[in-house]
């Protein structure tokens, strides 16, 4: 390598490393904020926080029981799921599971969690009544996003590092398929019905729609840049997906697979999650410490809520009326890069 070029090489990794370092619009390093670390408790109705429960090292990804009664929450630095009783608004137990756990999903009958487990490759199975791990399901490299169909059958999950959905039968908790689908996906969500799977592509920009029962790609849906998340309304005729990278949500006509409007968030969106009771779609903003609230009928934004620092998680509970977000905190490195 010529002089000339190592001087050229160097200058453009120092400017990369500069802005991170430099610039809160695309990284900040206060991963020690007291507020994160932990899953903020808000009312649904008047936005208030009721509660700042402590979980594990830089929470990502959350369940709520379909009883109401549990929070699940992946713990990514802690290789742990904390396990919160909504009663008493405090974890009641701390689950060893692989390493780096992103994302959480329960089933119907909330009897077991799947938990994907983004740097050992699998996932955890868990038993949600002895708190402990039944299986461990070997998957495609670094899963993410992970659904469970409505009947409680099948697991459908989201490989980052191979471009593929991986399908695991629930009474085996083994993989039956998997499936090509676009450039790096990061979440995953089915309609009520079970028939339709959406994977959405990180940097394919993309939505790939998937057939449950033949496995083959419907559709493939064009979004903003940098689909994180992605979640289907209770009526299943919409599909809504965070843009990362364009500060907007995505909203998809189910029936046409066709994106049919563009809603303006805050700064790096990463979950979103739909009441299954009102009218509203939550979006936790990471970069911007929020949460937005926009109305899922006239796609109007409602209210921005504060919510800690690098707000990443969102779920809801089943009658709508408590809204639960981790905070993970900041990274470097990772904020703009959307880790």
């Amino acid at each position: 390598m010529s002089g000339r070029l190592r001087r050229i090489l160097f200058l453009a990794i120092f400017g990369i490393v500069s802005i991170c370092l430099l610039s809160p619009a695309f990284c900040d390093d206060d991963i020690d904020d007291p507020t994160a670390n932990k899953v903020y408790l808000i009312d649904a109705d008047n936005y208030r926080v009721l509660s700042a429960i402590a979980v594990g090292a830089s929470p990502r990804g959350l369940a709520v029981d379909p009883k109401g009664a549990h929070v699940y929450v992946a713990n990514y630095n802690d290789d742990s799921v904390s396990v919160i009783n909504t009663s008493g608004n405090a974890v009641i137990s701390t689950i060893a599971v692989g390493v780096n756990p992103l994302y959480v999903a329960i089933d119907p009958q909330s009897t077991f969690l799947y938990v994907t487990n983004y740097g050992s490759g699998d996932i955890s199975v868990i038993d949600t009544r002895t708190h402990t791990v039944k299986a461990t399901v070997k998957v495609k490299v670094n899963p993410r996003g992970i659904a469970v169909n409505s009947k409680g059958s099948r697991v459908y999950v989201a490989n980052y590092g191979s471009d593929s959905l991986s399908v695991i039968d629930t009474s085996t908790h083994a993989v039956i398929a998997n499936v090509t689908v676009g450039d790096s996906p990061r979440g995953v969500a089915i309609n009520p019905s079970g028939s339709r799977i959406y994977v959405a592509n990180y940097n394919s920009n993309n939505v790939s729609v998937i057939d449950a029962n033949t496995y083959a790609v419907v559709a493939t849906v064009k979004v903003g840049a940098g689909p994180h998340s992605i979640t289907v309304n209770p009526a299943g005729t919409r599909a809504y997906v965070t843009n990362y990278l364009t500060d907007n949500v995505s909203v998809i006509d189910t029936k046409t697979n066709t994106a049919i409007a563009t809603l303006p968030v805050g700064n790096c969106p990463y979950d979103i999650s739909v009441n299954p009771t009102r009218p509203c779609a939550y979006v936790a903003n990471y970069l911007s410490d929020n949460i937005s609230v926009v109305n899922t009928n006239d796609h109007s934004a409602i209210t921005t809520l504060k919510a800690g620092k690098g707000p990443y998680g969102i779920a809801v509970d089943p009658k709508g009326n408590r809204i639960y977000v981790t905070n993970a905190g900041r990274h470097m490195f990772r904020c703009r890069l959307g880790w």
